[in-house]
């Protein structure tokens, strides 16, 4: 038997039934019955009303886990109106830092942009490809001058690569497949043959552990003749004596820049040597690195670079082209970022 209650009269009546359906009604939230034939007229409740009475029906009617779960939800609400007025002040403050910046980074003329310590100095308005990195910004003239003597003796037959007590292993396939080529040249043969030999130390450098490099500077590099080690530590290591004390500790870190750099010039190097047009192959296996990272460095330079179609197996092979004006991509062209 259920009673139903009639507020306007007072009275209630009885009815004998065995199921019975009820609509909730929550009384001040609708003016009329949900039974209405017209739920259009119904007034609409809000967002909050409807979850304060849904609030009200789980913590009367809800088991104990529910109780529990609508609890820790309430009580980690976060009122979006709240966070909005809370945060406006720092989002504000972090755009208009961040526009600050945009435009300080417009102003810089590009020459100053196009500098960077970690890439060999790039002139940009160069009118020939020998004009875009310098030999002298690549390779100092103490540097140039050391290496010309060794040069001079093995063109000229005083000595031989198996007679400069440096094993062939130890040599990079760059200097064995291009000497006898540089060696035997028409033109600038001593030159050329110091290029090779330089590109040859830089390879021998990147493959070094920084840990190594920074403990014992190169003594561990066989292939590497000490006059070398002075210079090439002040260049490519930071924050040491650059191995001039020759103590154990003394050399600067080796960083992974510092490691980019090597393979910067090792590259612009390769390209003044081999003409600017050359297959990134051989310098690939040599450095044992990616070829997406031959490709990212190659571009850095400003150079245009494509796949090699005519190999149809193993490892992909690039040919790398230094054009004039040089060609950096779109979004490396202010900042030339490795």
């Amino acid at each position: 038997m259920v009673g139903v209650l009639d507020k306007e009269t007072g009275t209630m009546e009885l009815h004998n039934t065995d199921i019975f359906h009820m609509t909730p009604y929550i009384k001040g939230k609708t003016d009329t019955p949900v039974t209405d034939p017209n739920p259009s007229k119904r007034k609409a409740i809000s967002k909050e009303e409807y979850s304060e009475g849904l609030e009200k029906v789980m913590m009367s009617f809800g088991s104990s886990r529910a109780k529990k779960a609508w609890s820790a939800a309430k009580r980690n609400h976060i009122d979006s109106l709240r966070l909005e007025e809370t945060l406006a002040p720092a989002v504000s403050h972090i755009e208009t830092e961040m526009d600050k910046t945009m435009n300080e980074l417009d102003d810089v003329p590009e020459q100053t942009v196009q500098t960077n310590p970690y890439l060999p100095v790039c002139n940009t308005d160069a009118a020939t490809p020998d004009e875009v990195y310098l030999l002298n910004d690549l390779i100092s003239t103490e540097e140039m001058k050391l290496l010309k003597s060794t040069a001079t003796s093995l063109i000229e037959g005083k000595t031989t690569l198996s007679g400069t007590l440096v094993k062939e292993e130890e040599r990079s396939q760059f200097l064995l497949t291009n000497f006898s080529m540089a060696s035997s040249s028409t033109v600038r043969p001593v030159e050329l043959v110091s290029m090779l030999f330089y590109c040859d130390y830089l390879i021998t450098l990147y493959k070094s552990s920084p840990k190594t490099v920074q403990r014992f500077g190169l003594q561990k590099c066989s292939s590497i003749p000490h006059f070398m080690h002075s210079s090439l530590l002040d260049k490519f290591t930071e924050g040491g004596g650059g191995g001039r004390a020759g103590a154990k500790g003394a050399q600067g870190s080796f960083s992974s820049k510092m490691k980019d750099k090597v393979m910067s010039y090792l590259f612009a190097i390769a390209l003044r040597f081999s003409g600017y047009t050359l297959n990134s192959s051989v310098l690939q296996k040599d450095l044992q690195i990616s070829s997406n990272k031959v490709m990212s460095m190659f571009r850095v330079l400003g150079c245009s670079v494509s796949l090699d179609k005519s190999v149809s197996s193993g490892l992909k092979q690039y040919n790398i082209t230094l054009k004039v004006p040089p060609v950096f991509p779109t979004s490396n062209r202010k900042k030339r970022k490795l």
